[in-house]
């Protein structure tokens, strides 16, 4: 095989790597985020739901938490 042939075939690799990442990334994003979220146009939007999910997380944890100590006692 020529150097020729085998920097082709690295390079389609390469190209099917990146393009596998892409796709991956694209369905995980998709699947982390809802799509009214991810087509928003309104600076700051996304930094505020997430900041709302943060709380709500935040809130379930401490339920979790509190839940948890009184079942221990």
């Amino acid at each position: 095989m020529s150097v020729v042939r085998l920097t082709e075939l690295l390079a389609w690799l390469a190209g099917a790597a990146l393009l596998g990442w892409i796709v991956l990334d694209a369905w995980r994003t998709g699947r982390a985020f809802d799509e009214s979220l991810l087509l928003s146009s309104r600076e700051g939007e996304i930094e505020e739901n997430l900041k709302e999910v943060a709380a709500g997380l935040e809130s379930v944890e401490d339920r979790l938490d509190a839940g948890r100590a009184a079942e221990r006692r």
